[in-house]
């Protein structure tokens, strides 16, 4: 599969060092829409409202506040996709089983129909998401690609991965990759080791993270990232991992604090103090900044506005 024209100029902006501005907090944004938080949490965080009109409409309002705000890479409602087929045969979802094929389709429509409504259709790219692809199903995974083949988002971004192999064999990555469709990878690491939703360091293994940077551009990975941590645990990370690779760098990190069902918004940074983040992380080599949990449209426009693309009509 050829890569999209909304992904080429993606990549035409990265080699000339320019910065891409990322969407921010999907789930969360959806909760400040009007979703029950008793309905958005668990293993099907954020992708349980795409089974629902009521769900389906707040993920489109979602997604038109971050286009609006400026951003330029809009993410699917998909964080654990890969728990939908379990939840389609268990009744957590009242759908037939096989519907989550459908709710692939549907995800990327969605961000593709919002952009086009707001006349930015050809500076939106859209990135199909799942989170921790090495915990998934191997053939459901294969069946992800061949659909992902068949609907051309224009990447695909695996996110919040914390575990790396020692022998830097990531099969998962090659599975996806055969779709043909760009891949981005997003860890939640720190300079030597990996860490929790607060920061907190779980596990220390030196320089893995570099040198598994060397493999995945080997590999032809498209970006590394690292996202749903706090803004401060990445200072220092850029660096570190441009010393082991060429590839673009990114950061969308959280604000706030999660509360089970839901999102706590009274400790987050303002859009202020989250931009200024971005600055560090932009002069340490980051090229694609966005937002993760808790981050809101108001601050995905502090990013557009001082790092993106011109974008008609922003307000």
């Amino acid at each position: 599969m050829a890569k999209t024209t909304n992904y080429q100029k993606l990549e035409d902006r990265l080699r000339r060092g320019e910065v891409v501005v990322l969407d921010g907090g999907i789930s969360t944004e959806m909760l400040k829409v009007g979703y029950p938080p008793d309905q958005n949490l668990g293993e099907l965080w954020g992708v349980r409202g795409l089974y629902t009109e009521e769900g389906v409409a707040i993920t489109r309002e979602v997604h038109r506040r971050y286009i609006e705000a400026g951003a330029e890479v809009l993410m699917t409602n998909t964080f654990r996709m890969d728990m939908c087929p379990t939840a389609e045969l268990d009744g957590r979802v009242d759908a037939a089983p096989g519907t989550w094929r459908k709710i692939v389709g549907l995800s990327i429509d969605l961000v593709r129909e919002e952009a086009a409504k707001l006349g930015r259709a050809d500076d939106v790219a859209v990135a199909f998401v799942q989170a921790r692809p090495a915990l998934c199903d191997p053939a459901w995974l294969k069946d992800l690609a061949g659909l992902l083949k068949e609907a051309q988002p224009d990447l695909m971004i695996m996110e919040a991965i914390q575990e790396i192999p020692k022998d830097l064999h990531f099969p998962e990555y090659e599975i996806l990759l055969e779709s043909g469709v760009p891949l981005w990878v997003a860890y939640r690491r720190v300079v030597g080791g990996q860490v929790g939703l607060y920061g907190e360091l779980r596990k220390v293994d030196g320089d893995l993270f570099r040198r598994a940077a060397t493999k995945l551009e080997q590999m032809g990975i498209g970006a590394i990232l690292v996202n749903c941590l706090p803004a401060t645990s990445i200072y220092g990370l850029m660096a570190w991992l441009r010393e082991a690779t060429t590839l673009p760098l990114g950061v969308y990190a959280n604000t706030g604090r999660f509360v089970n069902p839901g999102w706590d918004f009274t400790l987050a940074e303002t859009p202020e103090e989250y931009l200024e983040h971005a600055r560090v992380w932009v002069r340490e080599g980051a090229q694609i900044v966005g937002g993760c949990c808790g981050v809101e449209p108001a601050h995905i426009k502090a990013l557009a506005e001082t790092f993106g693309a011109p974008v008609a009509g922003r307000r």
